[in-house]
């Protein structure tokens, strides 16, 4: 009996300190904290840091750290179906590793296009960077970041004129790309603004057109 009669007592203090939290509840006081939580997480994101490269992995070890999350160089890896997806990236390289910004940056890749693009290409980015050894998410601010762009074609057909070397590659920078393989084999542009703070980032790019898959790709980079 005396068993039972704390269990009652212990259900109803449970109730209490579950209805003085619920009358406490204030949505806007929630949503302030959330947001400075946010912008504190992001002034240690957008900090400049460390490169993985340049840590011993003697200090990773000594201080807990997964020595696999170590980037010690510039990787892509295709995250999809090969065997199902119309954008197919045959190999893409960016130099110099690290990437210095501002600085010159030059790109060249090989990409096969199955079918016709002229529009509905979608595409679900996810931008992380490394902190203390482990990847953390930046969201979509500006159109940068995490985001999700419905049709990448109308993004990409505001390039006034393609670039001169896209040009002498007939390589096309905007939509419509018609089927086969391009080759761009190097270009390079002066980078002015650091828009990307020192470390070691990490790319998803989940690509859709329409009801097709595009395809998938992580791309792993450093910036000095």
């Amino acid at each position: 009996m005396k068993y039972c009669s704390s269990v009652v007592a212990f259900a109803f203090l449970a109730f209490g300190v579950a209805f003085a939290a619920v009358m406490q509840y204030d949505p806007l006081r929630i949503t302030s904290r959330l947001q400075s939580e946010m912008e504190d997480l992001m002034q240690l994101v957008m900090k400049p840091h460390t490169l993985s490269r340049n840590v011993p992995l003697q200090v990773y070890k000594e201080m807990g750290l997964n020595p696999s999350t170590r980037l010690t160089d510039y990787r892509w890896v295709n995250c999809g179906n090969k065997s199902v997806e119309n954008l197919l990236i045959n190999d893409i390289k960016f130099s110099p590793d690290p990437i210095s910004l501002p600085g010159t940056l030059t790109v060249s890749f090989s990409i096969t296009v199955n079918v016709t693009v002229a529009s509905q290409l979608k595409g679900v980015v996810l931008l992380e960077k490394q902190v203390a050894g482990s990847w953390i998410q930046l969201p979509c601010i500006g159109n940068i970041g995490s985001c999700t762009y419905n049709d990448i074609c109308p993004l990409l057909n505001q390039i006034g004129v393609c670039p001169d070397s896209f040009k002498a590659a007939n390589v096309p920078c905007k939509c419509p790309f018609n089927a086969g393989t391009y080759t761009l084999p190097g270009a390079s542009f002066e980078i002015d603004a650091s828009f990307l703070p020192s470390g070691d980032y990490h790319i998803r790019a989940n690509l859709t057109h329409g009801a097709l898959d595009g395809g998938c790709y992580d791309i792993y980079a450093s910036f000095a």
